[in-house]
């Protein structure tokens, strides 16, 4: 089955890998568009692409399983509610190989690959989801949740002030700022402890 995706890739996430090179402007027009369709993967066939300011906007058509990868992605989330993890990440796994870009087993493999300690892993997972669905609020508090646990602050901050954008009343995103506002007051009084004592007269 083919169908039409659509993906916005933030500049903030892609900072330390290839892709990152195209919002720098450091390669020509044929090798950017060759990281794109790198990144998209050997399922997908790239249309447009655009650069507006610190996003990608992305145009591609993709082969895919669909309903096989969704079948398993069901699977996956029964198993979960079964107390058995390791069932799921099997179910997950495979969704993604037959659908790569599947929003749902992204994000679910994501959050999976969070809660057995796996935080790298777990990002480049949520980071595509994000880009096939920048819409979705759980996606942008989980990247925060792992941001701040990375010691990433100015990451985190950047996805609660999207989310806080997205869903500025609701009661995830007061669970993100007041995840935030602690983390911000430490590393305000580190750095006041690293100031060095005046010399006396």
């Amino acid at each position: 089955m083919r169908r039409e995706l659509y993906l916005r890739i933030h500049r903030e996430d892609h900072t330390s890998d290839a892709l990152g090179r195209v919002f720098l402007g450091v390669e020509d027009k044929q090798a950017s568009l060759a990281l794109v369709q790198s990144y998209l993967g050997s399922q997908g066939r790239l249309k447009s692409v655009a650069l507006e300011d610190d996003e990608l906007v992305v145009s591609a058509e993709i082969r895919e399983f669909s309903e096989e990868s969704g079948n398993l992605v069901r699977m996956g989330r029964e198993a979960v509610r079964k107390g058995r993890p390791r069932s799921a990440l099997g179910h997950y796994e495979e969704a993604l190989k037959l659908s790569p870009w599947n929003f749902e087993a992204l994000k679910a493999l994501g959050r999976l690959y969070y809660r057995n300690r796996k935080p790298d892993a777990a990002c480049q997972l949520l980071i595509r989801a994000r880009e096939a669905n920048p819409a979705d609020a759980t996606v942008l508090a989980l990247l925060a949740e792992i941001s701040l646990h990375q010691g990433r602050r100015l990451a985190a901050r950047s996805y609660v002030a999207q989310l806080q954008r997205l869903e500025p009343d609701s009661e995830r995103t007061r669970r993100a700022v007041s995840r935030i506002q602690p983390a911000d007051a430490v590393a305000a009084r580190e750095r006041l402890a690293d100031v060095p004592e005046p010399e006396a007269d």
